[in-house]
């Protein structure tokens, strides 16, 4: 949609654009030309000396006749400024305050007339938050902890102080533990999946029924080719979207461990006093990360549902940074540049093109949680400031340079804008699901 507005010395013609642009196209009159160029002569003047005048008293008419290139050049860039000047008294669309917020272009210049546009990135709109009430979150149910489940944990912390010896003479059996090299032989090139992993070969160790089966019997040294298959107890939905591969298995080593008795001399070691005791802690363990990944889950499918339900245009100067920043990432780990490089033109591209996305939906997510937060009055929690200021003593060092402690107090203010950012993204989110859609569990213990 355009409109157009004008006063003495501009005709402006305003056009919104996508990604939070708005296009001003500013005509000037001859008035305005006049005095960009009076401007810049003055400009020029100060800085020359001609034989006969004083520095910074020659006429416009010697600078022009002496001076045109540098006269035109510098009236563009004065007038470049006075046009946006007077278009602003016109129009006063939010400007978003960041780097490069305002672009400039001259259309054109010449034989008495001034043409320019300016691309002007605006904040976000406030997003329509009545969706939100009514989302549905989906997650799998919070299940209690079994004793097996215990008894797996504990098994897992024997293990910990268990001798280790090397076994050889014999096949992979039953609680060993072996270092494993894998190919997936239904890939062109045959990638690694295992590079002599050690994997607890027992029914409760290994999640994939069909990787322990294709162990139980294998001896050092020796290769087998297997094929994947989903679990038995797996969903139906998995097991349609299952994608079956054959692999090339190869032991390298066999590992079995010798744990010590679960008695009350081991719980000792462990500052307990019996092994009820550490059955109790354990249990209690494992309901803590339990309940963290369902709260994780459920988070996830709230950020999902907002996304998909709550539309929001972004800036688009936002997004191009999000994406070199995360592209920098990615190629400055040594695994990243080397799978990038190993792609071709279009998988690069497609790359790019997840990366551009996913930098879309983060920009998009935080506007929309920052208009959560207002709306619902959402406080940082309480030990916030507290955190803040860990944050700051970690990167303070006595003793430093000046400049070094500038470089430490940046670095330190960066840390904390990237905690709040993340502090008040988690905060929000769990509001809504607590407050809004009473979906959010209690926990087990108080």
């Amino acid at each position: 949609m355009k409109t157009s507005f004008s006063n003495d010395d501009v005709q402006l013609q305003i056009n919104k654009l996508p990604g939070c642009t708005v296009e001003y196209t500013v005509t000037c009159s001859p008035s305005l030309i006049q005095k960009g160029e009076k401007q810049a002569i003055k400009k020029i003047a100060k800085g020359v000396s001609i034989p006969g005048f004083r520095k910074g008293k020659v006429p416009e008419e010697v600078i022009r006749r002496n001076y045109s290139k540098a006269v035109e050049a510098e009236a563009k860039e004065e007038l470049t400024q006075l046009a946006f000047q007077e278009a602003r008294k016109l129009d006063s669309t939010p400007i978003m305050q960041t780097e490069g917020a305002v672009g400039a272009k001259i259309v054109h210049y010449g034989e008495g007339k001034a043409e320019f546009q300016y691309f002007i990135t605006t904040n976000p709109e406030v997003p329509d938050l009545s969706s939100l009430e009514t989302v549905k979150v989906h997650s799998k149910p919070l299940k209690a902890v079994t004793e097996k489940e215990v008894e797996k944990e504990i098994k897992n912390l024997l293990r910990l102080f268990a001798t280790w010896e090397d076994v050889t003479g014999r096949a992979v059996s039953e609680g060993d533990f072996v270092r494993l090299n894998g190919y997936d032989l239904s890939t062109e090139g045959e990638p690694k999946i295992f590079n002599e992993s050690r994997l607890d070969v027992s029914k409760d160790g290994l999640s994939t029924e069909w990787l322990y089966e294709a162990l139980i019997g294998l001896q050092i040294g020796e290769t087998k080719i297997a094929d994947t298959y989903p679990n038995a107890d797996e969903t139906e939905e998995f097991k349609k979207t299952f994608s079956k591969k054959q692999v090339r298995l190869e032991v390298v080593r066999i590992e079995h461990p010798t744990a010590p008795a679960l008695d009350e001399a081991f719980v000792q070691k462990l500052g307990l006093k019996t092994v009820g005791e550490l059955e109790t802690e354990m249990k209690k363990r494992l309901e803590h990360e339990a309940m963290s990944n369902h709260v994780q889950a459920l988070k996830d499918a709230l950020t999902d549902e907002i996304l998909k339900n709550i539309t929001l245009e972004v800036p688009q100067i936002l997004v191009d940074r999000e994406v070199a920043s995360r592209m920098r990432r990615y190629l400055s780990s040594t695994q990243g540049k080397k799978e990038f490089e190993a792609l071709t033109k279009e998988e690069q591209e497609n790359k790019r093109e997840d990366i551009r996305v996913k930098s879309l939906d983060a920009i998009r997510l935080y506007f929309i949680i920052q208009a959560i937060i207002r709306k619902y009055n959402i406080a940082p929690p309480a030990n916030i400031q507290q955190d803040m200021t860990e944050i700051a003593q970690k990167h303070y060092k006595e003793g430093s340079s000046k400049k070094a402690t500038q470089q430490m107090m940046q670095q330190a203010q960066n840390e904390q804008n990237q905690f709040l950012a993340t502090t008040m993204m988690d905060t929000a989110l769990v509001y809504v699901l607590d407050k809004i859609l009473h979906v959010f569990p209690q926990p087990a213990h108080a």
